[in-house]
């Protein structure tokens, strides 16, 4: 039997016109005993494509356990198991709606595959939407919403499992691919590995994530300043105070929304401080610090970088609450320990009652505070 790719769209595994089993009578019983059976087996449409989008576990009995992750910044999956062969099973096909063995037509193939969502790094949304296609030969075949939405208050995808079995040409190149923010991944469907290329080198972070922790939790930066008057004018002294509780939960990301794509080989390491500032004395200056020159980041055989985001940050900012000191530096990731050092740099300057805008310098040795990082693999 053949099923017309109408029939095989709409999921129907029977088809009309079957011829049914000869039977011979025996003179000795009335019982009507078979002497041959038909195939079940349908053979399918050139065109045929099935998708299951029903989130249930799928399974693969004739196929290769995969295991391969394919990540971008809005999209995280794995391909759970992959088969191309001329015949599913029943128990495959049942899966996305048909009721019989399948075979593919003279000249094509079935391929089938199922897929896991994982947890993407950011949600998706408005001009943040991941394309996906099928890529079958030259052919582009779309897929929508794979996965559905990801519910952040379940933690998962809305369609935690899907399955895909269609036709293809004998011996064509079939493979997933995903593009999100001009960047391309792509999962070979035959082999169950990824096509290496740049797209794929990019992501690597957002495949193989890394937990970070800090210490200490918090720090203090204390330096004294005096102002620098025109003559005839007493200077004034005072204490500058900055205080930091790190928060690396960010973790180390090769895209985000405000910096794009991290420099080859690196990702961006962002660690919101919590900024606070104090002054002590008789005036209070406005300070502009200078964010690279204040902030370096040294990776554990001594490289150091300094921070590449933001330019700077007024201590009047950070007061008010105008602004959130998050500092961000391209790092190298792997497993161990690094550091990053603070230590004040900037133009400061005084308001006096006669003059605006006196220049202040510090006054004392500067000591500078230190965070010590541990990255890790991340349990996923």
């Amino acid at each position: 039997m053949r099923v017309t790719r109408r029939v095989a769209l709409l999921g129907l595994g029977a088809v009309s016109g079957c011829s049914l089993p000869p039977v011979n009578f025996s003179p000795e019983s009335a019982t009507p005993s078979p002497s041959a059976s038909v195939d079940p087996t349908v053979i399918m449409d050139p065109e045929f494509l099935a998708r299951a989008t029903d989130g249930t576990p799928k399974l693969l009995p004739e196929g290769v356990a995969s295991g391969q992750r394919f990540s971008t910044p809005h999209l995280d999956g794995v391909l759970a198991e992959f088969v191309v062969g001329e015949s599913l099973s029943q128990t495959t096909v049942l899966q996305v709606g048909v009721d019989t063995p399948v075979r593919a037509p003279q000249g094509y193939e079935l391929a089938a595959f199922t897929l896991r969502g994982g947890v993407p790094t950011f949600i998706s949304g408005a001009g943040h939407e991941p394309v996906v296609v099928l890529r079958v030969g030259d052919r582009r075949i779309p897929v929508a919403n794979l996965f559905n939405e990801f519910s952040t208050q379940a933690g998962v995808y809305l369609t935690l499992w899907e399955m895909f079995v269609l036709c293809v040409p004998t011996g064509s190149d079939v493979a997933l691919e995903v593009t999100d923010e001009d960047t391309t991944v792509a999962v070979d469907l035959r082999t169950g590995l990824p096509q290496d290329n740049d797209g794929w080198r990019a992501t690597t972070g957002f495949r193989e994530r890394w937990d970070i922790t800090c210490d200490p939790e918090k720090g203090v930066f204390t330096r004294d300043f005096t102002t620098v008057p025109p003559a005839g004018t007493e200077p004034e002294s005072g204490r500058f105070n900055i205080g930091f509780r790190p928060d690396v939960g960010g973790g180390l990301r090769p895209w985000t929304p405000s910096q794009g794509w991290a420099p080859t080989g690196t990702q961006w390491l962002a660690v919101g401080m919590g900024a606070r500032v104090q002054w002590e004395g008789g005036v209070v200056p406005l300070f502009t610090l200078s964010v690279p020159k204040s902030f370096l980041h040294t990776d554990a055989s001594g490289v150091q970088v300094a921070a590449t985001h933001p330019q700077s940050v007024t201590t009047d900012a950070l007061v008010t609450g105008q602004a959130e000191l998050l500092v961000v530096w391209p790092v190298i990731a792997r497993a161990g320990t690094s550091s990053f050092s603070f230590n004040a740099v900037g133009d400061m300057s005084v308001d006096y009652a006669e003059t605006v805008g006196v220049p202040a310098q510090f006054s004392t040795p500067a000591t500078a505070l230190e965070f010590v990082l541990t990255t890790s693999p991340s349990q996923r």
